[in-house]
């Protein structure tokens, strides 16, 4: 069975959204599916932290989109 599991971006979160930000990957009437990774740091000494990126796709509304112009 597909596991269907959502991601909330908040404002914290898309500080650490990598470029090129939202890439879209198919269209289908007014939505779109979309794929985009985020970094995630963990402090785990003074001087060193661990980096972790995740790579999210799904489906959204095309009102949700921005233009990079």
């Amino acid at each position: 069975m597909e596991q269907k599991l959502c991601i909330y971006m908040d404002d914290d979160n898309l500080e650490d959204l990598m470029a090129p930000y939202v890439t879209v990957l198919t269209r289908q009437a007014q939505k779109v599916k979309v794929s985009f990774t985020v970094e995630f740091y963990k402090r785990i000494q003074y001087l060193h932290r661990r980096i972790t990126r995740v790579t999210y796709s799904g489906w959204t509304d095309v009102e949700n989109l921005k233009s990079r112009d």
